[in-house]
């Protein structure tokens, strides 16, 4: 009997030719220019600072096509899908660089990281063959690069405020830095139609954020700004006033490290908190829920496993409402696992019989990793349950639903600081 199973195997292997994935060996290889290397501002914007060259991979029977996937990502993110810097090279092409302002830029605003600090990067190249009638293995290969990103020369200010003919209330009003972004300053104020100014104070002098244009109202247009002093009788020199056209609460972003203004009016839908309609436990038959989302109830190990979560009580940021934040005691608790659900228990009549029923964190929407593309085909790993190890400080791609209840972010011990960024569907945790 275990000769005919043998043979019954062997017959079956046979059926299935996997010549070309035993016989062929793989022989791209994969360097970097650099292993380590510090970016310096105001580098000219089209000069590559690291290049990255492969060599092509095996050769195959004419019919197979092959392509060339190249992937950047920080190592920690392991090329996640939401982080990940993706690129399908054209024929014949065997090499990818990037330049200062994109890896400074990847690496702060995309990846959150500090300048103060070096980060490793890792390139990944992956060859994948199509039009064959037989499957061919992928060829991958990866190399890291170890990278300083520079530190910017930044607007300074002891005291920043809003000023000017298009004040109500009191003539000046201090405006505060973001709990989320040391950089970056916001308030909502009661304007009216007139001259906007920012002035600040910074070592006993007054100076004014202007516009380097006119100042014409552009309605949540990221706008460049310059600093200008006072003149020297002490009066504030032309060119100061942003303009606003009527009256209402205006959003008022100013980025001291991108030396940028941003102005909302009260119309503008980026005023609008993130809302999201779901039904529990994703049962279609429930009648949807709509809830507008401005607090995060925290659920899982890190709760004790509680039904009801644990109320995180966040702070709504100025510069976006749709950025919540917690600051407070770390919150890791028993093995790490948490996510976070938008209710702590809704009771409704979701069946329409009259009949009220209870749900609660566990039932609702909430907020979990979002899984990861290993392979680089644009699609996430597939699974039921999850488990993510934190990288402190980085921003990290989440999903949202209701059906997502066995995914976790794991907590790393002293976690007291979390950013959450639903516009974006991101999440960046920290330790404070």
């Amino acid at each position: 009997m275990a000769v005919v199973s043998l043979a019954a195997c062997s017959n079956n292997y046979d059926e299935y030719d996997n010549s070309y994935i035993l016989d062929n060996k793989e022989t791209m290889t994969l360097t970097s220019s650099e292993t380590s290397m510090k970016l310096v501002e105001n580098t000219p914007a089209d000069e590559p600072v690291v290049t990255f060259t492969w060599t092509p991979a095996r050769e195959m029977p004419e019919e197979y096509l092959v392509t060339y996937v190249t992937m950047l990502d920080l190592k920690v993110n392991q090329f996640g899908t939401s982080t990940v810097i993706r690129n399908v090279e054209d024929d014949g092409v065997f090499s990818r660089s990037f330049t200062t302002a994109q890896l400074q830029s990847y690496i702060t605003n995309l990846w959150g990281q500090p300048v103060s600090e070096d980060v490793t990067l890792s390139f990944k190249v992956i060859a994948k063959w199509s039009g064959g009638d037989k499957f061919i293995m992928p060829e991958s290969r990866t190399v890291d690069v170890d990278v300083r990103p520079y530190r910017p020369v930044v607007f300074d200010a002891d005291v920043v405020y809003i000023s000017g003919s298009a004040k109500t209330g009191i003539s000046r009003q201090i405006v505060t830095k973001t709990l989320e972004n040391d950089y970056v300053y916001a308030i909502v104020s009661n304007l009216k139609e007139g001259g906007l100014t920012i002035p600040v104070s910074y070592e006993g002098l007054t100076q004014y954020i202007s516009p380097q244009g006119d100042g014409t109202f552009q309605d949540g247009v990221t706008l460049p700004a310059k600093m200008l002093g006072e003149n020297e009788d002490g009066t504030a020199p032309d060119g100061i006033s942003w303009q606003i056209p009527s009256s209402g609460d205006y959003r008022i972003v100013i980025d001291m490290l991108d030396k940028t203004v941003t102005i909302y009016s009260p119309e503008n839908k980026f005023n609008e908190p993130f809302t999201v309609t779901w039904q529990p436990n994703s049962n279609a038959s429930l009648t949807p829920i709509t809830t507008v989302v401005t607090n995060l109830w925290l659920r899982g190990a890190t709760a004790g496993w509680a039904k009801y979560g644990k109320d995180l009580k966040l702070t709504q940021s100025l510069a976006d409402p749709q950025v919540l934040v917690y600051k407070g005691d770390p919150i890791n608790n028993g093995d790490g696992r948490t996510s976070f659900s938008i209710i702590s228990k809704y009771v409704y009549d979701g069946n329409g019989d009259g009949s009220e029923e209870e749900y609660n964190a566990n039932n609702a929407y909430q907020f979990a990793p979002a899984r990861i593309d290993s392979d680089g085909d644009g699609i996430q790993d597939k699974g039921s349950d999850y488990t993510q190890n934190l990288a402190l400080g980085t921003w990290m791609p989440m999903s949202g639903g209701t059906d997502i209840r066995g995914n976790y972010f794991k907590c790393n011990k002293g976690t007291n600081f979390i950013v959450f960024d639903l516009r974006n569907m991101r999440i960046r945790f920290e330790t404070k």
